[in-house]
């Protein structure tokens, strides 16, 4: 039997795969990901901090990803399934919102996801001298 903790992270991770797609793409402005390295493992770390978060943060996040997921289907399909130009979009409108909480929840992923992924990319040329 799968814990809640295995549970929640079988239902956000598709969500957070496709943010740190679409922030990764954001930083190389491409939206040609073929062949970057480290979004599977990105991916991973960020799902399982949301996952290990004390409860009432983690809890918030969970269901402010999944919200955000949903909320795409304003424009016909969750965030996940959108091509890259969307979930730009779509991340940009949250991002440009003047409700803190949406806007928040933008630059959390914008400057988590950006790091995940760069620490994974300098671990992987040999970390710090």
């Amino acid at each position: 039997m799968s814990s809640p903790i295995d549970i929640l992270h079988a239902r956000i991770r598709p969500v957070v795969a496709s943010l740190v797609e679409t922030v990764v793409s954001a930083e190389l402005g491409t939206d040609d990901l073929t062949g970057v390295e480290h979004l599977e493992a990105t991916t991973e770390v960020m799902a399982r901090k949301l996952c290990q978060m004390p409860p009432h943060l983690g809890s918030a996040m969970a269901m402010m990803t999944l919200l955000f997921d949903s909320a795409g289907l304003a424009g016909g399909q969750r965030f996940r399934a959108k091509d890259l130009p969307a979930r730009r979009a779509q991340l940009q409108s949250w991002k440009n919102t003047p409700v803190s909480v949406l806007s928040d929840f933008v630059a959390f992923y914008e400057k988590m996801g950006s790091f995940t992924w760069y620490c994974h990319i300098e671990e992987a040329e040999g970390g710090h001298s």
